[in-house]
Parts: structure tokens; C-alpha cells; sequence
């Protein structure tokens, strides 16, 4: 390994972090006023019921279906 690999591997971490960080501090997030939160793929409203079942859930039952499918879940 070089200098270069060296510093892409430590940006790769990092972004890796703070991904994770991010993602942590999300799902803690009070839900808006409304009590509707929307879908970060589509921006379509996640169901209630769905909400109910997974409270930090971030995507439609779609979204999420395609992400797991195609191994983007943290996108």
C-alpha cells in the first residue's frame, strides 16, 4: 500500500463513521408536529403503521424493499 491507498482507506472510515453517526442521531429525531415523516428515497409519507413496527424507519416499505435488494441500504 501507498501514501494515496493509505489516505483513500481512512476517508473510506470516516465517511463510514459518519454515516453511522448520522444515521444514529436520526432515528432519536422527534417526529415533526404533524407526526408524518416522509420516505429520503421518494419523499412519499411512511405509512403509520409502518412507523408503528419500526419507529426509526427512514424509507417507504418500497424504498426499502429496492434498497435491501440491491445492497444500498445506507444510501
Amino acid at each position: 500500500m501507498d501514501a494515496l491507498d493509505d489516505a483513500q482507506q481512512a476517508t473510506e472510515v470516516y465517511d463510514q463513521a459518519a454515516l453511522r453517526n448520522h444515521q444514529a442521531r436520526a432515528s432519536v429525531a422527534p417526529l415533526p408536529v404533524t407526526g408524518e415523516r416522509y420516505c429520503i428515497k421518494c419523499g412519499e409519507p411512511i405509512p403509520k403503521k409502518r412507523l408503528k413496527a419500526n419507529p426509526a424507519a427512514r424509507r417507504c416499505v418500497e424504498c426499502q424493499t429496492l434498497a435491501e435488494r440491491s445492497g444500498f441500504e445506507d444510501e
